[in-house]
């Protein structure tokens, strides 16, 4: 099939779950299509929804949604996830000879598969660019046209040792505005009252992505001084999750809801601390908008959370519950100023991930993309 080479340097910016999920990654790529915009660049941002009041050039990216009734009722959630993707490529390839990208950016690997095949089967002329931090590690790559995007250095040693150039490579860190949590705020006070602590988390309500189920256990030995507050997506195991926390703290002892992005600035300028016990991240970025605040974080020790908040936050070591409890219980009593804001917090984060502090990384880093 034909394909007319000439292009504007147009990057498309992918995420089949943006307008559909308030997570890390799509927040990231809803805000980075505003700040290329802002910075001169010919944005296209696709995604499964636009978001309200978005005025950057968006295009519905078509996709069997993982998260439909028939999805969850028929598929695991990992087929879901894959069909999502699957069909995803499938109808990018109309948007492609529409549109004709220079660069296709990306973080969702399978999706990144389709397209490097799609490419040469067909003669596109794209580059692509891997959005990485600990998720995925391209297997797929073309010396001459792609990159890996890397958010995290987790990937970039063996990438380097595996002959991938170290001129296609980019280690810049995901950015957070410290302004775009007050800017967008609408909420005016807390949905719920209370005179106790309140320990704040935020992600999906599940088990094994964020084991959410782990917050009732770690506070359940002093449950009269804390308040937990769970802002996230809900998930099949969410109401064993309330059903728990009923049990530790009463039914109005907790408060669990799906809010919408800008209204998590109320949670997050309220909490007295942040504490999320993923035992993964590909960056952590809530982690990041959390100290935003000045608010102390609690998390899980892996690489990429040492990598993105150093020696500004409070580590567990993975374990059984009765370790994390033990550990946490620990924590909290060698560090009484721990549910104290703190200003070192909020210069950490201005200083190593506002957009202030990385916008002419990025401006670098996609002037080459689209040159």
């Amino acid at each position: 099939m034909g394909y007319n080479k000439n292009n504007d340097g147009k990057i498309f910016l992918l995420c089949t779950g943006l307008g559909r999920i308030k997570r890390g990654f799509e927040s990231y790529i809803e805000e980075l299509g505003i700040k290329l915009s802002e910075q001169g660049f010919n944005v296209y941002v696709l995604g499964g929804r636009k978001p309200t009041n978005y005025q950057v050039n968006f295009a519905k990216l078509y996709s069997i949604n993982r998260n439909s009734w028939l999805s969850k009722k028929l598929l695991t959630t990992a087929a879901a996830f894959s069909l999502e993707q699957l069909s995803a490529a499938f109808f990018l390839f109309s948007s492609i000879i529409t549109h004709r990208p220079k660069v296709i950016y990306l973080g969702e690997y399978q999706l990144y598969c389709y397209l490097f095949k799609m490419r040469k089967v067909f003669g596109f002329s794209y580059s692509l660019v891997l959005y990485t931090g600990g998720q995925a590690i391209p297997g797929l790559f073309d010396i001459q046209k792609d990159y890996v995007h890397h958010v995290t250095d987790v990937y970039v040693g063996s990438l380097l040792k595996s002959s991938y150039p170290a001129d296609r490579q980019y280690l810049i860190p995901h950015f957070v505005s410290n302004t775009f949590l007050q800017d967008k705020n609408t909420m005016s006070q807390l949905p719920f009252t209370t005179d106790k602590k309140i320990v704040l988390s935020v992600g999906i309500v599940d088990y094994a992505t964020k084991q959410m189920h782990l917050i009732p256990e770690l506070l359940s030995y002093a449950k009269e001084q804390f308040f937990p507050v769970i802002i996230g997506e809900t998930t099949s195991e969410s109401e064993l999750i309330k059903k728990r926390l009923t049990e530790v703290f009463g039914e109005s002892g907790f408060y669990v809801a799906k809010v919408r992005k800008e209204d998590l600035a109320i949670f997050y300028q309220t909490a007295d601390l942040f504490i999320l016990l993923s035992p993964k991240e590909s960056f952590g970025l809530v982690f990041v908008e959390a100290m935003c605040y000045g608010t102390n974080v609690i998390c899980i020790d892996f690489p990429e959370s040492r990598y993105v908040l150093k020696d500004k936050a409070f580590y567990l070591e993975s374990g059984d519950i009765d370790s994390l409890r033990k550990q946490f219980q620990k924590v909290i009593e060698l560090n009484p100023d721990i549910f104290r804001k703190s200003n070192e917090n909020k210069r950490f984060v201005y200083e190593n991930y506002s957009w202030e502090s990385l916008a002419n990384k990025y401006k670098m880093m996609f002037d080459e993309f689209a040159k």
